[in-house]
């Protein structure tokens, strides 16, 4: 279970505590995986009464209470991960008050447990059956809450495993040992176990195709030295074209001949071409027998290797370049691992910019971000142009990019280009693609070189699935902060209540004083995970240094006393925020001093009062949920409204009486007709409408 046990443990003691029962986490074998919570006693009769929680186990499939004896009961819970039942929550024990007799009778045939139960009986309260109800329906919440933590764990793994070998074959790349190419196709395998077998193939000095290298199941005959013809089957026609291929559900293209000949039952194939200017190096290929389909990383991980296998071969064979090449590979490798550990995007651009400055030695380097959310701009990051250079730039990409939105699956397609900038002389440009557009790598290049162009566009492709990764770990943010919150909302329906106040008012306060997305986001979050202890969120979220701290400093403005430390720490204007408004609906919305608040906030947030006053006042004739918001249709409008109120899709779905997956068509609708990229942006959009009308 590893990371995620602290936050179970400390989960099933609330849990334990509120139902006043004894509970613990057991295996499908019995075994203990948490620390007994609650009444202890009662959880380490577990060993004595093992064999028959096993068997109810092996039949259980929901929460249910069960007769361990006659007159005794527990209550079990299955906990799934990904989907299968892995746990069972045990709580108890139950007796209801005319079952006391029953047991005594039971004990009474048993002598051997008759005493030892006895004593514990005294000390078991008496249950009725409004209560069993409550305690099954509290488990199947901890349930739930647990599924959700320990879900995420195999797939945090996954994806680490995955860049694990990414870096694995950087650093193949860079040795200078015989069989590399052999390792580096090993190392490609263990990106996606769905993937059966990986291949190299060259072509002849008479024109034909051979298989050099083949990597695969033991039960797949080896198809090292089959031929094959140029422009014939997949590999033929991606040796004839010098284009990328990949084919899904191909279990009957007869185009695959040369893998059924040798026993390979192929139903999904990709293949890269490894190239120098003209004159194709080799096909790298990879496939699957039991899928029908490859995943985006995996294709990803191809396009950098056949373009590191490209590096790697052209070091081979022209030996004057050795050193130039390797040094070229060392730092592709370092910064792949750079760029992969950092999660803010415009890091990742300035890094680009300054690797392909110092590794190239050119005048002009360029980074330009696109944003599918803000259609009509770009950000880009330079050096070696002015400020209008770098405007004027801009606007000819973006005018680019809105042409190649029209036909998205160009994106996949798309190469290095060369174009000519006024003052910069010939520049190539290498698209940054990683599931859709990020954005474009520029670099100025003058003469032209295939070397420094397959260097250049390597480096495009790990940048853009650096930002892909970026942007898909703030999503798992935002999921980790629900997780908790939801689980709040079980054993503390109050303070999860609260929360979702809080966090409406700090907005809105926010929006008032015209503060960023990005701190907006952080205070979002601080809200909504308030009430836990600062150490469990930084156990749980341990990467978010920046919502560390700002709960550390709401948690030091809430012990504070007069006659604390004159040398007070640097508090962020968000924490301050933070306990403005805590403070203001704790004490009955009445508005007080704090001296370690900045006394210009106070009096922004007395003349923000005031105002929402003065606009409650004047909307108040009106309902709610007619509020007109851009284009949006009736029903979008009702998901609006509940969003903003902190409900996730679920909820939503449940109080609409429509499916999660209409809600979530909703959502993106909402999302493009408001143009905004994620919840924070719907529930800035309307605050900031509400404020203004």
């Amino acid at each position: 279970m590893g990371k995620s046990l602290n936050l179970v443990q400390q989960i099933q003691d609330v849990y334990a505590n509120d139902c006043q029962l004894g509970m613990v986490l057991l295996d499908l074998e019995g075994q203990l995986v948490t620390r007994p919570s609650g009444n202890n006693q009662w959880v380490r009769m577990i060993e004595e009464v093992n064999p028959l929680l096993h068997d109810w186990m092996k039949r259980m499939t929901e929460t249910g209470v069960v007769d361990l004896f006659p007159g005794a009961k527990i209550v079990l819970s299955p906990v799934s991960v990904l989907g299968e039942i892995r746990y069972f929550i045990w709580a108890g024990f139950l007796i209801e008050e005319e079952s006391r007799t029953i047991f005594y009778d039971y004990l009474e045939g048993n002598a051997d447990q008759c005493d030892l139960w006895k004593v514990r009986l005294e000390d078991i309260p008496s249950v009725t059956n409004e209560t069993k109800k409550h305690v099954v329906e509290k488990l199947k919440g901890l349930s739930e809450a647990l599924s959700k933590i320990l879900d995420d764990e195999p797939k945090q793994m996954k994806q680490q495993q995955r860049i694990n070998s990414v870096y694995e074959i950087s650093e193949l790349m860079s040795s200078e040992q015989t069989h590399t190419l052999s390792r580096v196709l090993q190392e490609f395998m263990k990106v996606d176990q769905e993937i059966d077998f990986v291949g190299f193939a060259q072509k002849t000095d008479n024109g034909d195709g051979v298989v050099l290298h083949f990597d695969g199941p033991s039960d797949h005959s080896p198809l090292i030295g089959a031929r094959f013809s140029v422009g014939e089957g997949f590999l033929g026609q991606v040796m004839a074209s010098g284009l990328s291929g990949y084919w899904k559900k191909i279990a009957r293209d007869p185009r695959g001949t040369i893998f059924i000949k040798n026993d390979i039952k192929l139903r999904s194939l990709v293949c890269y071409p490894v190239q120098n200017e003209e004159t194709l190096l080799g096909v790298l290929f990879a496939g699957s027998c039991r899928k029908d389909d490859i995943d985006s990383f995996t294709l990803d991980t191809g396009k950098i290797i056949a373009n590191l296998l490209q590096v790697f071969l052209l070091h081979q064979s022209t030996t004057h370049t050795y050193h130039q090449q390797l040094q070229k590979l060392n730092a592709l490798m370092e910064i792949s691992q750079l760029i992969t550990r950092t999660q803010d995007v415009k890091k990742i651009a300035f890094m680009l910019v300054d690797m392909s400055v110092n590794i190239m030695q050119v005048k002009f380097s360029a980074v330009t971000l696109f944003d599918e959310a803000q259609s009509e701009e770009v950000r880009i990051v330079s050096r070696g142009l002015t400020k209008d250079q770098s405007e004027k730039y801009g606007k000819q990409l973006l005018q680019q990019f809105q042409k190649w939105k029209v036909d998205r699956e160009d994106f996949k397609k798309m190469m290095p280009m060369y174009q000519t900038i006024e003052g910069r002389g010939s520049v190539i440009e290498c698209p940054m693609y990683s599931q859709k557009l990020h954005g474009v790598l520029s670099v100025a290049l003058d003469p032209k070189s295939e070397e420094q162009e397959a260097f250049l566009y390597s480096l495009a492709t790990i940048g853009a699935i650096a930002i892909n990764q970026s942007k898909q770990s703030q999503n798992g943010m935002r999921e980790s902060v629900t997780h908790l919150h939801d689980a709040m909302g079980f054993w503390d329906p109050q303070s999860h209540a609260f929360t979702q106040k809080l966090r409406d008012w700090v907005l809105l306060f926010s929006v008032h004083l015209n503060l960023p997305d990005s701190e907006m986001k952080i205070m979002e979050y601080a809200c909504l995970l308030s009430p836990y202890p600062v150490d469990l969120i930084v156990r749980t979220l341990p990467q978010e240094e920046p919502l560390h701290q700002m709960l550390r400093d709401f948690a030091f403005l809430k012990e504070y006393k007069a006659n604390s430390d004159p040398n007070q720490p640097l508090l962020g204007v968000g924490s301050q925020i933070l306990f403005i408004v805590f403070d203001y609906l704790k004490g009955e919305e009445r508005i007080y001093g704090h001296p370690c608040i900045q006394e210009t906030l106070t009096r922004d947030f007395r003349s923000f009062i005031l105002k929402e006053q003065i606009v409650d006042q004047k909307v108040s004739v009106k309902e709610e949920h007619s509020l007109p918001v851009g284009k949006l249709s009736n029903r979008e409008n009702e998901v609006l409204l509940l969003l903003v109120q902190g409900l996730n899709n679920k909820q939503i779905a449940t109080h609409l009486f429509i499916s999660e997956h209409t809600v979530k068509n909703h959502i993106t609708n909402i999302f493009q007709k408001l143009d905004v990229k994620d919840r924070a942006g719907v529930i800035a959009y309307y605050y900031k409408y509400k404020t203004k009308n």
